[in-house]
């Protein structure tokens, strides 16, 4: 009887060979996996993958959940919109910070659309219409190229038309607006008004804005 295998047959180029060919084969179906089509993956896992192991949407630090969004955009900039409405979904308290990674994400791949932008702060504002301000001089610092369109913001009828236009408060009117519920911040030298129940959380993640109206820094006379 024949024996079925000889393993002396078997020279050390073929199994260089062999090994290369598998070797080939893994490096390839890891690739495929990576691009996989944006149809087959939903937004959360988009971000689910870019995030470190045994590490959830709900789990991840701050920073962690920006980065994951920051490199989905970058490799799905088409859900564009998709991935910050999933993100800005999950945590609230930073979605400014989620769309300028977002915006810089989909930068880096030359595929930033300014009506992607404006789409995701008019479904912001028109559910809190006190954050208009906050939430559009945030989006012109992270999309310089989309300030003229942000400018023009324009919610329709019943909505809120160029909000950005009373960012600086007038002087002494801490509070205002209807109902009392809006508090001047002082942001990069600029007064903005945001609602109050949101100040706290909006101090927590820009460290470098303060309560109240900016205080001048006095001129030393040479």
């Amino acid at each position: 009887m024949k024996k079925l295998f000889n393993c002396e047959g078997i020279t050390a180029s073929t199994l260089t060979t062999t090994v290369a060919a598998l070797v080939m084969v893994t490096v390839v179906s890891s690739l495929w996996m990576t691009s996989l089509p944006a149809a087959s993956m939903t937004p959360a896992e988009m971000i689910q993958s870019k995030l470190p192991l045994n590490t959830t949407i709900a789990t991840a630090t701050d920073a962690q959940l920006l980065q994951a969004v920051y490199e989905a955009v970058k490799q799905w900039p088409k859900d564009f919109r998709l991935i910050v409405r999933t993100a800005a979904g999950a945590r609230k308290s930073i979605r400014s910070d989620i769309l300028c990674m977002a915006i810089r994400g989909a930068r880096e791949r030359s595929a930033l659309d300014c009506n992607w932008v404006l789409e995701i702060l008019r479904e912001w504002i028109k559910a809190d219409p006190s954050l208009a301000n906050q939430l559009t001089e945030a989006a012109m610092q992270c999309a310089p190229e989309c300030r003229e369109a942000l400018q023009n913001l324009t919610l329709g009828e019943g909505g809120f038309t160029n909000p950005p236009s009373n960012i600086n408060a007038p002087p002494g009117s801490v509070g205002g607006g209807a109902g009392g519920n809006v508090c001047i911040v002082c942001h990069n030298g600029t007064e903005i008004q945001i609602a109050c129940s949101d100040l706290d959380s909006y101090l927590r993640s820009h460290p470098g804005d303060t309560s109240g109206p900016c205080v001048p820094t006095p001129v030393a006379n040479p």
